[in-house]
């Protein structure tokens, strides 16, 4: 059963707009709601409707918004409601206006690495929920992460293979993958997983993010500029992405090498301890910096250029102001800042005396204008003098 436009869910709470996303298990509309507001439904297609094994699909996908649902953060896909319309399990989702990061790569090019990092430390903050929650989401790629079209905001989408894990046991998994992000050990059945089989597919989404796709000579496909995992196995080493892109920083090259590395045990073993490697020291859930009074972890928002304008970044990769050399400029500046305060009252004790100072000597040469304002404004020189050596010794 294949839903048509106009159609009405529920007795007329959703009307159906069109399919957009038909897929191994599901199928994907949009629709709106009675209070006009877009939303996604997902359900089962034709396909596992028609499957023997039927009703365990139907426990296969509750089993997904549940999943789902135990994950709430901003950069995470909403789930509004479930529903059973007929024989079909429905799930309502939260619409996002914008294009996939896949589509955002191949219209634009390769990224800059300020911006690829931006959509990285979200999409690593939300996994991080994701991991907490003993989940690994199994299918992460540039298709699976939607940009609003505000152009700074990525939502990671689409947990339908996503599953729990118990930390390096061994465990029966579904074989489904996506070739080119999925690491070795999601070919195997049998394998450990644990948060490093997420880490190696986010690594992979960001080389593609900085290095492009090329044509698959054979296919005619688009693909990542890096061979799968199997044929890394068969020997084809993966080459630093810098050499595809000399833009990219040493550090970030390191860390796209580190998190793809080809043994599990070779990758970082935690979200977190990855996004250090990129130079990502804290993840913020809310982009908004919160000024608050003696907080020094301020810093420009960055402005990223798009095709036709700028948008301002406030969730950039984040500066670890407890360096020590960043707390030692720190200490300088208030230093010079009490320096500026203790200074104040003396000018204001020189702007008292050194008039009548000036009418002393006015007396003392014989009311000679010029050589009183000569002396008076010497004065003032000396004093300055007096202040700038005064703070060198202090330094």
């Amino acid at each position: 059963m294949v839903w048509q436009v106009g159609q009405q869910l529920q007795s007329g709470k959703y009307i159906i707009e069109k399919g957009i996303k038909p897929g191994g298990f599901g199928m994907t509309y949009i629709a709106r709601d009675q209070s006009q507001r877009r939303v996604v439904i997902k359900t089962l297609n034709e396909d596992v409707q028609q499957h023997p094994n039927f009703g365990k699909f139907q426990q296969d996908f509750l089993n997904e918004a549940l999943r789902l649902a135990k994950c709430s953060h901003p950069h995470i896909v909403k789930i509004y409601e479930l529903f059973q319309e007929g024989i079909l399990p429905c799930m309502v989702l939260e619409y996002i206006e914008g294009e996939d990061l896949a589509s955002r790569v191949i219209n634009r090019g390769i990224l800059s690495e300020r911006e690829a990092l931006c959509y990285i430390q979200q999409i690593g903050d939300a996994l991080k929920v994701v991991h907490n929650q003993g989940l690994l989401h199994r299918d992460i790629k540039p298709n699976n992460i939607m940009l609003r079209t505000n152009g700074l905001d990525a939502v990671l989408i689409d947990f339908g293979i996503a599953r729990e894990f118990n930390p390096n046991i061994t465990q029966n998994h579904t074989s489904f993958l996506t070739d080119y992000y999925a690491p070795i050990e999601q070919y195997d059945r049998y394998a450990k997983r644990n948060a490093f089989t997420d880490i190696y597919a986010l690594a992979a989404t960001l080389h593609v993010m900085l290095t492009a796709y090329e044509q698959d000579p054979d296919t005619g496909y688009l693909v990542p500029r890096f061979p799968p995992a199997p044929v890394r196995a068969a020997g084809r080493p993966l080459e630093p992405p810098k050499y595809l892109n000399r833009s990219i920083s040493d550090r970030v090259n390191e860390a796209i090498i580190k998190g793809m590395a080809f043994r599990p045990e070779e990758r970082p073993q935690k979200m977190q301890e990855w996004l250090e490697l990129l130079g990502i020291q804290n993840s913020f859930i809310q982009p908004k910096i919160q000024r608050q009074v003696n907080q020094n972890n301020f810093h420009k928002p960055a402005k990223i250029k798009t095709d036709n304008q700028y948008f301002i970044s406030t969730n950039l990769p984040y500066v670890d102001n407890s360096h020590p050399i960043s707390n030692k400029i720190t200490e300088r500046s208030l230093n010079l800042k009490g320096q500026e305060a203790l200074f104040t009252p003396i000018r204001l004790l020189a702007a008292i005396f050194l008039p009548p100072l000036g009418v002393f000597l006015q007396v003392g040469f014989g009311k000679d204008f010029w050589i009183n304002l000569l002396l008076t404004i010497f004065g003032f020189y000396i004093l300055g003098i007096v202040h700038a050596v005064w703070i060198i010794a202090k330094k």
